[in-house]
């Protein structure tokens, strides 16, 4: 597609993973003058469903038709955008954003990679997606998991929270278009850091709306048949396209046991510790604020 001020979408959070972008696509739908897709997560620029054990798993988009339905476009929308995590870390997503529009303005929220793994890896759980200990998990990414399923990109716990290479990628080809939030900033401060978003992306800032953070509490389903219905990705599609997330989240609550997380051991922790260290030092060169997470 030729790159044009009028192609759309031009707006995309492309992640992290667990990292609240599902409240910064719902923030930014609020805002009268950007629409955002009604599907979160096609993941249609990163080839995420080309690999055969991910597309079992979660819904994705490989089709530009089916891509372009998503969106509701409207002349009063300076933007129009989604939102794929998937986007960060893939390889190829930065190139296919840009080829498909150069003037996309591209937004990413990182979260502690610490506690980014953790909460990937208990997402997995709650999902239904993974049955084994996080030592393992962890030990299995490093030096190569033995059951295929588990080389799938949605158990990549460690690497997607390697922001900085992540990041310089699209720095590289989008440059100034390119914006990064501090998830515990945005946590903190929500209103004030959407506001100051909008605000460097040129959409005016009257009358903002920002909806209430939900947490995503951890669960395990509760049904063996639910766990088994949760991996059908056409189930998931339907479901997520029939309720709205408000909805969604009552009925997640009445199918899932709520469990605490366990404990992640020392060695756990100080081998994440250690493990990220490097790539921190190198982000805060970029974005000082992520210093925070030395604190």
């Amino acid at each position: 597609m030729a790159n044009s001020d009028n192609v759309y979408p031009n707006l995309f959070i492309i992640g992290a993973a667990k990292s609240a972008t599902t409240t910064l696509h719902e923030a930014l739908s609020a805002q009268p003058s950007i629409t955002m897709s009604s599907m979160k997560e096609p993941h249609f620029f990163s080839s995420l469903g080309d690999d055969y054990q991910t597309s079992r798993l979660i819904p994705t988009i490989n089709r530009q038709d089916r891509y372009l339905r998503i969106f509701n476009f409207n002349e009063r929308s300076l933007y129009v955008g989604e939102s794929s995590t998937s986007y960060l870390w893939s390889p190829v997503a930065a190139n296919n954003i840009f080829s498909y529009n150069s003037n996309s303005k591209i937004v990413a929220i990182l979260r502690n990679p610490v506690d980014r793994c953790l909460s990937h890896y208990w997402n997995n759980v709650k999902e239904g997606f993974e049955n084994r200990p996080i030592e393992r998990a962890l030990k299995e990414e490093l030096h190569g998991a033995s059951m295929e399923k588990y080389r799938s990109p949605i158990y990549k716990y460690l690497e997607f929270g390697l922001y900085y290479h992540q990041i310089s990628r699209y720095l590289q080809i989008f440059d100034k278009n390119v914006f990064v939030l501090i998830f515990e900033d945005f946590i903190q401060s929500m209103n004030e850091t959407v506001v100051e978003l909008l605000k460097n992306i040129k959409v005016p800032s009257g009358n903002i709306f920002v909806p209430n953070i939900h947490s995503n509490a951890r669960g395990l389903p509760k049904h063996r048949v639910i766990e088994s219905i949760l991996r059908i990705p056409s189930a998931r599609r339907i479901y997520r396209g029939v309720f709205p997330q408000s909805i969604r989240q009552g009925i997640r609550s009445s199918i899932f046991k709520q469990v605490k997380q366990d404990k992640v051991s020392k060695f756990v922790l100080n081998f994440l510790l250690n493990y990220y260290q490097s790539d921190i030092d190198k982000l805060k060169t970029l974005y000082p604020a992520a210093s925070k997470w030395n604190q």
